[in-house]
């Protein structure tokens, strides 16, 4: 299944760990703990990496995925430092 949607919101958890809010899907449904593969557009590129779901099931406005940077995930995404 394949979804295309905007980034809505970037949350800075700590110095090296990343929140990104999209809005969810109508048809998509998960269970809490799954994981799932974004496909992010970065300088032209096309980047593909997998993400745990860090929004729980029941809230049906978002899905949200929280990183904790190592420098290689996502070279456009903004430093928290």
């Amino acid at each position: 299944m394949r979804f295309d949607v905007r980034l809505m919101e970037i949350i800075p958890r700590t110095e090296d760990v990343l929140s990104f809010l999209f809005p969810r899907p109508d048809d998509f449904n998960y269970v809490a703990g799954q994981y799932m593969f974004v496909e992010l557009e970065i300088a032209g590129s096309k980047v593909r990496k997998p993400f745990t779901i860090s929004s729980s099931p029941a809230n049906k406005d978002i899905i949200e995925f929280t990183k904790k940077l190592t420098g290689h995930e996502c070279p456009a995404c903004p430093s928290t430092r």
